[in-house]
């Protein structure tokens, strides 16, 4: 009898911890899932609160690296853009951002940029590797970079010069080691990152170049076959019409300001 009565007592407790391990396990994957929802939410609420732009047009395959690494997003209409984010463009391609204080930037085919820093209504900081691009920058923007240098600014970087807006549309490229800037509106200050404090002033309608070991040439006119063969490699057929309200660039990217 007390022989029965043992083996039942076992029998028992080995029942109870069979319950009670699967129970923890269960607990374990619940707890290790909750983990895994939570810190997918948090990298997405991260990325959301980085966002300083978005595609509004796009032709052809352009590519978005986050962070510039793998694996690359297709960019379409309405992606995303957030400082530190690579954009490469294939070839036969185009792509146009407007960026959320309303500086827009369009890119031509097989080009690459960083976006090296972006701070909203703040420093932008752009890098173009290899390509050409567009920028257009809102009128009080510029002037409140022409008013507070030090806390404003937006710059076109190439792998051998610096843009530095101080007007409002000027195109950009970098191409077989030289550097070439084009002031359609404003002015734009051009140096040499190895020669940085000797900058020249482009003003509207003409040209500088940026060899790799020289100083920017002395600005001439830009001819206007040049620019409109820049204007046709960086602008997509579904751009932003340019002559659009700064309050209607606010309320297409969602913003009310």
């Amino acid at each position: 009898m007390q022989v029965i009565t043992y083996c039942g007592n076992i029998a028992r407790r080995n029942t109870a911890l069979a319950v009670l391990n699967t129970t923890s396990l269960k607990t374990c994957f619940y707890n290790s899932l909750l983990i895994a929802v939570f810190m997918m939410f948090t990298a997405a609420s991260a990325h959301a609160a980085d966002v300083v732009g978005k595609f509004s047009a796009v032709e052809g395959r352009v590519e978005v690296m986050r962070e510039g690494k793998l694996p690359a997003v297709i960019a379409g209409i309405g992606t995303t853009i957030s400082a530190n984010d690579l954009i490469k463009t294939k070839s036969d391609s185009k792509a146009e951002i407007i960026f959320n204080d309303g500086n827009i930037l369009r890119i031509a085919q097989r080009s690459r940029i960083d976006i090296s820093e972006y701070a909203t209504g703040g420093k932008a900081v752009i890098s173009m590797p290899d390509g050409k691009v567009e920028a257009i920058v809102p009128k009080q923007i510029a002037k409140r970079i022409a008013v507070s240098p030090g806390a404003n600014k937006f710059e076109i970087r190439t792998i051998n010069a610096v843009g530095g807006v101080r007007g409002t549309d000027f195109l950009a490229s970098y191409e077989g080691d030289v550097s070439r800037f084009i002031v359609k509106e404003g002015v734009v200050a051009v140096y040499n990152l190895a020669f940085p404090d000797m900058p020249v002033l482009v003003t509207a309608g003409n040209m500088t170049v940026v060899k790799e070991d020289r100083q920017p040439t002395t600005p001439e006119p830009a001819p206007s076959e040049i620019i409109k063969e820049y204007e046709m490699e960086t602008t997509p057929a579904s751009s932003l019409p340019q002559t659009m309200l700064h309050k209607d660039l606010m309320r297409f990217i969602g913003c009310n300001k």
